[in-house]
């Protein structure tokens, strides 16, 4: 037996009034810890309470933030408004349950969504939830964690197979741009060959033409018919000719334009191709805690970068969580233009390969002065773009100094 009233919570009668942190069951405070805040969050939360050493593990923070909230301390406290706030919602909506059986059905509904965080505190801090729904519950959210885990290795391995899978695709549609680049420029200096020769028999035809005129001319006012009409031959023999050559080039003209624009066709289908499949790759990376960025709704400027991946930029970036915004470098679009992105954006990512040294620079300098942070990718890759988000919002879950990030 108990003994004392006190010093059986689960025995106490209904009440109308909510549980404070403190007092819920010894078992609640490992999970309810673990799963509404981060180590991050606690280590700064548990900064502001105890003395807490520089090296302090995560586990120890995890550990001492436990042990804090079985009693009525300055820390527990501090948890308490914290998770009142943070999931009002969550709160508002389990207060219309009246039985314990209402309160199970929400919970279980919340089990199956994205708002588990605030459906824990909100089921074990309600008057209704008594010592089987707590174990229930307890039960529940014991076997969730096991299940993240699992998730979150097979997505880390899903993420690097599509990485490497990413790596390989933006190579080839590297190798076949060099290629259709090559291939164009020497089909263009062939059909300029062309045009200039076609220009040049054009004049010679011109010229001819005046000369037959010339010569219809003398021959009628000119005493010697039968000399004039044997000139007026052989030029018509010369124009006869050359309006032969002048057909034979305009056909191989013709045809070589015909290749051309098959070839342009042909690579245009093939970066298509690539692009839906990085495209498809990008928007299908997993988002694995730790490993990739939450962006948690936050905006992304990119700066520069070819034309064909900006989708493959905008679904990273959408996946992830984020907004993204574009901006050409001043190719088409103003540099006035580049100082309002900035300021609505909460990080840069500026492809340094693909703009001029203007446009390098003024980012650099708004960033600076607006306190922007930026990272600067040398080479305009999927693989560099993603590494950029990383390295910008993986530290933005505390906080961010534009100083300390790479400017490769």
């Amino acid at each position: 037996m108990c003994g004392l009233t006190g010093a059986c919570p689960e025995k106490l009668p209904a009440s109308s009034r909510r549980k404070r942190l403190w007092e819920l069951d010894e078992k609640c405070y490992c999970p309810l810890v673990g799963v509404c805040f981060e180590v991050s969050e606690l280590r700064r939360l548990l900064g502001r309470a105890v003395n807490l050493p520089g090296k302090t593990s995560d586990y120890e923070v995890h550990v001492t933030a436990v042990r804090l909230c079985e009693k009525r301390t300055p820390f527990a406290e501090q948890l308490q408004r914290e998770l009142e706030k943070r999931y009002v919602l969550a709160l508002k909506r389990f207060r219309t349950a009246k039985t314990p059986d209402q309160l199970l059905a929400l919970w279980r509904e919340a089990l199956h969504g994205t708002q588990v965080r605030g459906a824990l505190w909100a089921v074990w801090t309600h008057p209704q939830c008594d010592a089987v729904l707590n174990q229930q519950v307890y039960a529940d959210i014991h076997m969730l964690q096991h299940q993240l885990g699992s998730a979150q290795r097979r997505e880390q391995k899903q993420m690097q197979a599509l990485e490497q899978e990413n790596l390989q695709l933006a190579e080839e549609l590297a190798t076949m741009q060099q290629r259709f680049t090559a291939f164009r420029a020497e089909n263009a200096g062939t059909v300029d060959s062309l045009v200039k020769q076609l220009q040049g028999r054009n004049e010679e035809i011109l010229r001819l033409g005046a000369e037959v005129q010339r010569l219809k001319s003398m021959a009628e006012n000119a005493g010697h018919p039968a000399r004039l009409l044997h000139d007026l031959a052989l030029a018509q023999q010369r124009l006869l000719q050359s309006e032969a050559r002048l057909r034979e080039q305009a056909a191989c003209q013709t045809e070589l334009a015909a290749e051309l624009a098959e070839s342009r066709k042909e690579n245009a289908r093939l970066e298509d191709e690539l692009r839906g499949v990085l495209l498809a790759n990008a928007v299908q990376i997993p988002c694995v805690p730790g490993k990739n960025a939450d962006l948690a709704g936050r905006c992304v400027l990119c700066v520069g970068g070819r034309t064909g991946a900006i989708d493959i930029y905008r679904g990273m970036v959408e996946r992830l969580g984020g907004k993204f915004v574009h901006h050409d470098g001043g190719v088409e679009e103003s540099f006035h233009r580049l100082e309002s992105n900035i300021s609505c954006a909460d990080a840069v990512i500026c492809q340094a390969g693909c703009i001029n040294h203007n446009a390098y620079w003024l980012v650099k300098d708004l960033c600076k002065k607006t306190g922007k942070p930026c990272f600067y990718a040398k080479k305009p890759s999927v693989s560099a773009f993603l590494g950029g988000l990383n390295t910008l919002f993986r530290p933005m879950q505390g906080a961010v100094d534009p100083q300390v990030l790479p400017d490769s």
